[in-house]
């Protein structure tokens, strides 16, 4: 069952802040001395998120650009859908002329100008469902329709007949092509590539700190091991928010077309830029399947199986994203698998008096993280965004109950030729100097900064980074059922 609706705790009234003289971030601290991990975890303990994870994984790239760009090839050229039927057969053996239907038409901009195409050529042979009839594309007619192409289509047995077979709406696939002695053949297939477009987004968090108060005797956290040197304990504070949010973009960013944020320093509106995140790929870009919560059943994994299969995924290992409800009824459906057949099995096979004796004092550790299904190496991954409480996991959303299968490949970009993961993320770098995370003080009293007017110290986090993805077709996103 899930669990109940949170109850939202009451926020202090009054923050007070420390100061000192020489800050450091805690990003740092981990970096330079491992041991104050845990002084960063003291309340609640910080886990690897999204973006820490893929950082960990090394899946960040730079770019130099405000935009990211890949070329993919749509490579699925083997069938067609039926539009309509122009011309019905009549007799067997005789002809029928088809209209191809709109999702079997590919665009492209050849010379400035853009183009229809379709894969089906001259003399592809195509075979109908469960009576294989087959038939042959005897003339394909690009001008009386350029935006949905006719083919002529001719059984290749005398005897049968295509009325009834080939139908509107039908998916038909393409099995051979045959040609006569000293005949040409035909021109090679057009692969259509598509442009994915990205942007990088600007992340920023910031602590403010009053210049007169970096002067007063505050309260401050020594930092052991840097002597003279304290902790300002809202850069820590920030700095997780900060992380949270620059999470919180990758895995749940949209494109952003109808935002602008007046500018102080320019004195005008500038459009705002957001990056399309995972989930939003994800749904938009992928596989869409769905589950009932409380009814999970393993044959969900022959549902992944099956559609990596169909798109011909280069490798085996598939990453589960998920939140935690749906790993809890994942994991009940795997132990209540196992129960019913190794482990049965296995106490079967022991010798007699080995199994039902007293096990008092004994421990039994029995969790998944990953699993070999249908050919496929499932690894698990609960992540926190999907299931915080005070985020997407909180009453209303449906995260908890939601995974994302994407499979850890790598494509070849059509335009350069690089090779780019499934799913990763771009920051900003130009000669050495990268916006991944960065962080600085501006302004106020401090032992560098000196007073300014408005006697304020701010400490900045920004992050210039955008989530990138690629190969779509080979997601699976599996969404609780909403009825």
């Amino acid at each position: 069952m899930p669990a109940g609706p949170f109850t939202y705790p009451t926020s202090p009234t009054v923050v007070s802040t420390q100061a000192s003289q020489s800050l450091f971030t805690a990003l740092e601290l981990l970096r330079d001395v491992p041991q104050l991990r845990r002084q960063f975890m003291q309340r609640h303990s910080y886990r690897n998120n999204f973006y820490t994870i893929l950082n960990e994984m090394g899946m960040g790239t730079p770019v130099k650009g405000p935009e990211y760009i890949h070329w993919e090839e749509d490579w699925i050229k083997n069938n067609f859908v039926v539009g309509s039927i122009i011309t019905p057969a009549t007799t067997p053996g005789t002809t029928m002329v088809i209209q191809l239907d709109s999702t079997s038409m590919y665009s492209t901009t050849i010379s400035g100008a853009s183009v229809a195409l379709s894969f089906p050529k001259l003399y592809d042979i195509i075979e109908v469902p469960l009576t294989r009839i087959q038939a042959m594309v005897v003339n394909k007619d690009t001008v009386t329709n350029p935006a949905a192409h006719r083919l002529t289509l001719k059984p290749i047995k005398a005897t049968d007949n295509l009325l009834g077979q080939v139908v509107a709406g039908g998916r038909y696939f393409i099995t051979s092509n045959s040609f006569a002695e000293g005949m040409p053949g035909n021109s090679p297939d057009f692969f259509i590539p598509f442009r994915y477009v990205n942007n990088v987004q600007i992340v920023k968090s910031a602590f403010t700190e009053t210049g007169s108060s970096m002067t007063n005797e505050l309260p401050y956290e020594p930092i052991p091991g840097r002597e003279g040197s304290f902790r300002l304990k809202g850069i820590e504070n920030t700095e997780k928010l900060h992380r949270d949010r620059l999470s919180g973009a990758l895995v749940f960013g949209q494109t952003i077309d109808n935002i602008t944020q007046q500018s102080a320093q320019l004195d005008y509106a500038t459009p705002a830029k957001g990056t399309q995140g995972m989930f939003d790929f994800a749904v938009n870009n992928g596989n869409n399947i769905e589950h009932i919560p409380g009814l999970y059943d393993i044959d969900q994994f022959y549902i992944f199986s099956e559609i990596f299969e169909r798109e011909r995924i280069s490798g085996n290992s598939i990453m589960m994203s998920m939140g935690y409800r749906y790993y809890t009824e994942l994991e009940t459906v795997l132990k209540d698998y196992m129960n019913n057949t190794c482990f049965n099995y296995v106490k079967d096979s022991l010798p007699a008096g080995v199994v039902g004796q007293n096990v008092e004092g004994y421990f039994l550790g029995l969790g998944f993280r990953g699993a070999t299904i249908g050919r496929y190496n499932y690894i698990f991954k609960v992540f926190d965004e999907f299931s915080d409480v005070m985020g997407a996991g909180t009453t209303g959303y449906n995260y908890p109950d939601t995974c994302v299968a994407t499979p850890i490949a790598t494509m070849t970009n059509r335009w350069n030729k690089n090779s780019i993961p499934s799913f990763g993320y771009r920051y900003k770098e130009l000669g050495g100097y990268n916006r991944e995370w960065e962080f600085f003080n501006l302004g106020g009293a401090g032992p560098i900064q000196k007073t300014d007017d408005f006697d304020l110290m701010k400490s900045h986090f920004r992050s210039e980074i955008g989530f990138e993805a690629s190969l779509g077709n080979q997601w699976v996103v599996d969404l609780p059922t909403q009825s």
